[in-house]
């Protein structure tokens, strides 16, 4: 006798304005669990078999487990597609920069530095900064807590409407 599950939930990372997919992948989890059941040996035999029932889990048992193990492959994954979507700015922004769309590189930049809210390893935060003030005169070191505070009270009047 046996019993399978198989959940395949996908995962997929969209931008949330533009709704573009940033990252995208399946879980594959597949569970399959089999006993036998001995049926017929008579009370009097003496050779120490007995009946035995088979000893499938329970629906929701399984379901239960399918639900736990699916969740862990999915923490797994996230921390594998999470850095494409925290990247994707830097990605354009280095992207723009090579095809000579400065304008461009400079917006997707800003927004890489505004997501992490200036908090940047020394390389990205050196670029990102002599980009920004040699296209736009802006300076982040000096003015970029100005822009962190413009950025999230205009966010909390966007969600307020």
């Amino acid at each position: 006798m046996g019993q399978s599950s198989l959940p395949k939930p996908n995962v997929l990372l969209r931008d949330y304005f533009s709704r573009e997919e940033i990252a995208s992948d399946t879980i594959r989890f597949h569970n399959e669990r089999e006993d036998t059941q001995l049926d017929g040996v008579q009370d009097r035999d003496l050779s120490g078999v007995r009946n035995k029932p088979p000893r499938i889990l329970p629906p929701d048992q399984v379901l239960r487990d399918a639900e736990r193990s699916t969740l862990e492959i999915l923490n797994t994954k996230l921390l594998k597609l999470l850095p494409s979507y925290t990247s994707r700015f830097y990605k354009e922004g280095e992207r723009t920069t090579k095809a000579n769309r400065v304008d461009d590189a400079v917006e997707s930049l800003i927004c890489h530095w505004a997501f992490f809210r200036g908090k940047l390893d020394s390389r990205q935060q050196e670029w990102i900064r002599d980009l920004v003030k040699s296209e736009t005169g802006f300076d982040l070191s000096t003015q970029g807590g100005n822009l962190l505070s413009l950025i999230v009270s205009t966010s909390a009047a966007v969600q307020g409407q």
